[in-house]
């Protein structure tokens, strides 16, 4: 995802000399990785649950994480775990969890079972889908590039599997929204602007990126659709709504992932992300 951010970063100067509508939109997405400090809320809406999300990032390196709880923490914390996780990520690779005991490294949660593995960060059991995907049979594809929500067809998972578990794509990963702009405005198969409102749809790889977290390995997208709506007022984007589907290899299953988020940017240049001494010295910070 970094890879994609600093490309879209680099369409910067080409299009600040240009005034279509499509170019401002693109540099009123890259004004927030400008910004030296935000804070968002985020609602995520998929087949298994909704949940919020929410952050404050500082140029300093440090971001403030409030999410759902992943099932192998909860597993390590055991009564001790919470509906929500506490985290500040150092970047996406390092982080720490608020326990009862302090913050803690995923490292130094205990292990209460020694044959737990840690890859399943994830609630919810695999729902098989054909891994074959074509618009006549209800492939992945959206249908109008300007509309919004993107209308977005998903193959029907076999009738024996009507009683599964839905999934939910929930992952304790570092997402930043100024990340996620970069992303959709650097990998954008079509884009329309309109009244202030810029509405367009993804590329698959751009679609792939944002469906899968940076750091998550044990997950790999196959393919993906998307679309996105962005808000912009006064040269910068304010908040912005995300569509995405696709299929993934979980455990060696496909799984068929759909998902809706609504992020909403406030606290631009006014953001502080208080970090506890103890989480410094663990980064050397």
């Amino acid at each position: 995802m970094k890879t994609n951010a600093i490309l879209a970063l680099a369409l910067l100067p080409l299009t600040t000399t240009r005034s279509g509508p499509i170019d401002t939109a693109i540099v009123a997405a890259m004004n927030l990785s400008e910004q030296p400090n935000y804070s968002w809320t985020c609602t995520v809406m998929d087949d298994a649950s909704t949940y919020d999300i929410k952050g404050e990032t500082e140029r300093n390196g440090y971001t403030w994480q409030r999410l759902p709880m992943i099932k192998s923490v909860a597993r390590r914390l055991g009564r001790d775990a919470d509906s929500v996780l506490e985290t500040i990520f150092r970047d996406a690779g390092h982080f720490a969890i608020r326990t009862q005991d302090g913050w803690k490294t995923l490292d130094e949660l205990p292990r209460r079972d020694p044959d737990w593995m840690d890859e399943d960060n994830w609630w919810g059991a695999p729902v098989s889908v054909p891994m074959a995907i074509d618009p006549l049979t209800g492939a992945i594809t959206p249908l109008d590039p300007f509309g919004w929500p993107a209308v977005i067809l998903y193959p029907a998972p076999p009738a024996r599997r009507t009683s599964a578990v839905p999934y939910s794509n929930a992952q304790l990963a570092l997402a930043l929204p100024h990340e996620e702009l970069g992303v959709m405005v650097s990998s954008y198969e079509a884009m329309h602007v309109e009244d202030d409102i810029a509405t367009g749809t993804l590329t698959d790889l751009g679609a792939q990126l944002l469906l899968v977290r940076e750091g998550q390995g044990k997950l790999e997208p196959v393919m993906a659709a998307g679309g996105f709506r962005l808000w912009l007022k006064g040269g910068r984007v304010v908040k912005y709504d995300l569509e995405l589907a696709g299929i993934l290899v979980v455990d060696r299953k496909k799984v068929l992932v759909r998902q809706k988020s609504h992020t909403v940017l406030h606290d631009i240049g006014k953001t502080r992300v208080d970090v506890p001494i103890d989480v410094q010295r663990k980064f050397g910070g």
